[in-house]
C-alpha cells in the first residue's frame, strides 16, 4: 500500500470539521506540510501546525518522541488498521561483547522531563528489546514476574539498625559484588510493621553482608532476622535478558537471550520522562495509540481531554518504592495516565506494566470509564491501579465506572491525600467520589495492611459511593513472610483507613479477602470516623470468619452498618459508645445483586463471576487476634 493513501480519510483534506493531516514517519520529510504529499516525519511537527477541530492522523511506525501539545480541540489518532507505537525510547547501537554473553554500548542518558513539570523526579531508567521491558539485574536472579519476585532471607543484623537508620544485612547466600559507579539499591520487607517495602542506597558490600543507607524507612521498617531482601543493579547480578547502567562512563551492560543478536534487534534506552503533555490545554482527543515507557500527564489548567482506546505499558520503571519519602509527593511520573484540571476523559484504554500507579486522578470531575488496568505497583508500596489524590489540591468529582483491575502489588484504586505525610497545611479533601461496577481481583499481592480499594487518613471523602463493584483481595505473599508481623495485617476488600470518613459502600460483591469490608479509626486525637453507612454487601469466602471489622472507631459520628450478608456478626473492637449502629447483618440476609454490567467490555476483560457461599461461622481467635493489633 502507497503510504500516502488513506483510504476514504484522505480525500478529506479539509472540510468544516477541520484538515486531516498526515504523519509519516518512514516516508515524512521534515518541511512536510501534512498534506498527502508531504506528510509530516513527526507527531510534535503535526501538533504544533494543527488548528482547532484538526486531526492528526498517524501512520504505522514506531515514533521516539516526546509530543507538547500546545494547541486546543485537536485529535491525535492511529490511521485505522495501523499500529502506531510512541515511545521514550531512543535506539541503541554500537553492541560489542567481551565473551559473547554480555555485551556493553555507550549510552547518553538525557532523562528529558518537560519543561512545564520541571524538578520532577525521573522514573527510572529502562531497557526495551523488541517493545518489551527488561528487568534490570538483581539478586536473587529474576524470577520472570515482578509480582512473585524471588526474596532472599536476612539471616542477622545489629541490633542498632532497628529505627529506621543505617543498617547491615547479613546472608550467606549474598554473593560479592560492586557499589563503586553503580546506582545499586537494596529492596527490604521486614520489621515490626512490614506493612510495605523500603529501599536502601548501598554503600558497601561483600559476600554474605552488605551495608546501607535507608531511604524513607519508618521506625518499624527495619531487617530484623527473616525477613526478606533483594538487590538491584549490580554488574555481577546480570543473568539473561536483564541489564545494567554505569552512569559515570555511560556504558549499557545486557545479557541477552541466547542465541540474540543486540546489533539486529530493536533495543532501546529510556530517554524521556514521558510521551504526551496535555498540560494547559482543552479539547484534545488521543486514540488508537500504543505508548511505550511513558504516558500521558496533564495539569490543573487542562480541561475536557479525551483519551479513548490507547494502550500505555511500561510507563513507570522506578526503583525507589512510591511511598518512601514524603518530600517527594506524588511523582508526576509515577503512572501511565494523569488526568488533572477538571472534565478529562480516559476510557477504552489498557494501562499494564507499571511499577507505579496505572492512572492518577487529580482535580475536578474527571473520569475514568471501561479500562483494563494490570499488573501495576508492582513494589506493593503504596500506588495504586487508580490514585485519586492530590498533595497540592482538593479532588472532587470523579468517577471510576466499569473497569477492570487485577494483578496490582497494592490497592487497585486508593483514595488519598496530603494528610498521608503531612497535617501542615491541611489535608486536602477529596470529595463526591462515584466508584461502581468495577472489577476488581488479586490485589495487594506485594502488600501488607492494605485493601483493594483502600481510602486513608484523616480526612473526609463526603458525599462518595463504593457500589456494585466485585472485588477480591490475595494473600498469597502472607506465606513468604516470616511468622509474626505480618500474620496482624489486613488485605481488605474494601478499607477505609485512620480516621476517613463521609462514604456510602453498599451493593458490593467481596471475597478472599481479610476483612471482606474494615472501617479503622484515628490512632490519635485527629479526624474522627464521621458519616459512615455499610449495606447491603455479600461478604463471600474469606480467608477468616471475618467479614467485616469496625475498630478504634473513637468520637464517631453516624456509622451504621446494616443488612450485610456475612458469615459471622460484625467484629467491633476498641471502639467508643455512641455513634454507631449495628444491626441486621449475618448469613440470613438477601445477597446483593448487581444493577448492571460489572468490568470493563474490552477484548481482553474477561468476566469470572464471584462465588457466593456464605454459611454461619463464629469468630475465630485468629479473627480476634488481628483485629487486637490494630
Amino acid at each position: 500500500m502507497s503510504p500516502l493513501i488513506v483510504g476514504a480519510r484522505s480525500q478529506q483534506v479539509a472540510d468544516a470539521a477541520g484538515r486531516m493531516l498526515q504523519v509519516d514517519g518512514q516516508h515524512g520529510t521534515s518541511g512536510g506540510d501534512g498534506s498527502a504529499n508531504y506528510p509530516f516525519l513527526t507527531i510534535s511537527a503535526c501538533a504544533a501546525a494543527a488548528r482547532a477541530h484538526d486531526t492528526c492522523l498517524v501512520h504505522a511506525g514506531t515514533y521516539p518522541e516526546m509530543v507538547t501539545v500546545n494547541n486546543n480541540d485537536i485529535t491525535i489518532e492511529n490511521v485505522p488498521g495501523e499500529p502506531v507505537v510512541v515511545t521514550t525510547a531512543d535506539k541503541v547501537d554500537g553492541w560489542t561483547t567481551r565473551d559473547g554473553k554480555i555485551y556493553t554500548a555507550r549510552v547518553e542518558a538525557q532523562r528529558s522531563i518537560p519543561s512545564a513539570h520541571a524538578g520532577q523526579s525521573w522514573p527510572g531508567d529502562a531497557l526495551f528489546v523488541n517493545g518489551t521491558e527488561l528487568a534490570q539485574a538483581q539478586f536473587p536472579t529474576y524470577s520472570g514476574d515482578p509480582l512473585t519476585p524471588r526474596w532472599s532471607r536476612i539471616r542477622s543484623t545489629p541490633i542498632s539498625d532497628r529505627g529506621g537508620g543505617p543498617g547491615t544485612i547479613t546472608d550467606p547466600a549474598l554473593p560479592s559484588f560492586t557499589t563503586n559507579n553503580y546506582a545499586v539499591t537494596v529492596h527490604i520487607w521486614s520489621g515490626t510493621d512490614p506493612y510495605e517495602q523500603y529501599e536502601g542506597r548501598v554503600n558497601r558490600s561483600e559476600a554474605g553482608q552488605l551495608d546501607y543507607l535507608p531511604m524513607g524507612a519508618g521506625s518499624a521498617n527495619f531487617a530484623m532476622p527473616g525477613g526478606l531482601y533483594r538487590v538491584f543493579g549490580a554488574p555481577e547480578f546480570l543473568s539473561r535478558d536483564t541489564w545494567v547502567y554505569q552512569r559515570d562512563t555511560k556504558q549499557l551492560y545486557w545479557m541477552p537471550a541466547k542465541d540474540m543478536d543486540p546489533n539486529t534487534a530493536d533495543v532501546r534506552f529510556k530517554q524521556r520522562s514521558t510521551i504526551f503533555d496535555l498540560s494547559g490545554v482543552s479539547g484534545v482527543k488521543l486514540k488508537g495509540l500504543t505508548l511505550v515507557g511513558g504516558g500521558v500527564v496533564m495539569d490543573g489548567r487542562s480541561s475536557g481531554n479525551v483519551i479513548d482506546g490507547v494502550t500505555v505499558k511500561f510507563s513507570s520503571s522506578a526503583q525507589r518504592p512510591h511511598a518512601s519519602a514524603p518530600s517527594n509527593k506524588i511523582d508526576l511520573y509515577s503512572f501511565g495516565v494523569l488526568l488533572a484540571g477538571s472534565g478529562n476523559l480516559l476510557e477504552n484504554s489498557v494501562i499494564e506494566y507499571t511499577t507505579q500507579n496505572g492512572v492518577t486522578v487529580h482535580g475536578q470531575g474527571n473520569r475514568v470509564q471501561n479500562n483494563l488496568i494490570h499488573d501495576v505497583d508492582t513494589f506493593g508500596d503504596g500506588a495504586a491501579g487508580i490514585y485519586i489524590g492530590d498533595y497540592d489540591a482538593p479532588v472532587a468529582d470523579a468517577v471510576v465506572v466499569n473497569n477492570t483491575i487485577y494483578r496490582s502489588g497494592g490497592a487497585a484504586i486508593t483514595i488519598t491525600s496530603n494528610s498521608r505525610y503531612s497535617t501542615s497545611p491541611p489535608p486536602y479533601s477529596v470529595t463526591n467520589l462515584d466508584i461502581a461496577y468495577n472489577d476488581i481481583r488479586d490485589t495487594t499481592m506485594e502488600k501488607l495492611d492494605g485493601g483493594a480499594i483502600y481510602a486513608c487518613c484523616r480526612n473526609v471523602t463526603s458525599g462518595s459511593r463504593v457500589h456494585d463493584n466485585w472485588i477480591q483481595s490475595d494473600n498469597a505473599t502472607r506465606t513468604i513472610l516470616p511468622s509474626g508481623p505480618a500474620d496482624l495485617l489486613p488485605y481488605a476488600g474494601v478499607y477505609w483507613d485512620n480516621g476517613m470518613g463521609g462514604v456510602d459502600i453498599y451493593n458490593n460483591v467481596i471475597w478472599g479477602s481479610f476483612p471482606g469490608i474494615f472501617v479503622h479509626g484515628s490512632h490519635d486525637s485527629g479526624q474522627p470516623t464521621n458519616d459512615v453507612y455499610v449495606h447491603d454487601n455479600t461478604v463471600s469466602d474469606s480467608p477468616e470468619p471475618c467479614d467485616l471489622m469496625l475498630t478504634a472507631i473513637n468520637g464517631a459520628a453516624n456509622v451504621r452498618v446494616e443488612r450485610n450478608r456475612i458469615s459471622s456478626n460484625v467484629w467491633l473492637k476498641n471502639q467508643a459508645s455512641g455513634g454507631i449502629n449495628v444491626s441486621s447483618n449475618g448469613p440470613d440476609q438477601v445477597s446483593m445483586k448487581v444493577t448492571g454490567p460489572v468490568g470493563c467490555n474490552l477484548r481482553e476483560c474477561a468476566k469470572l463471576s464471584p462465588p457466593i457461599n456464605v454459611a454461619s461461622k463464629p469468630i475465630t481467635s485468629m479473627c480476634t487476634r488481628r483485629i487486637g493489633a490494630n
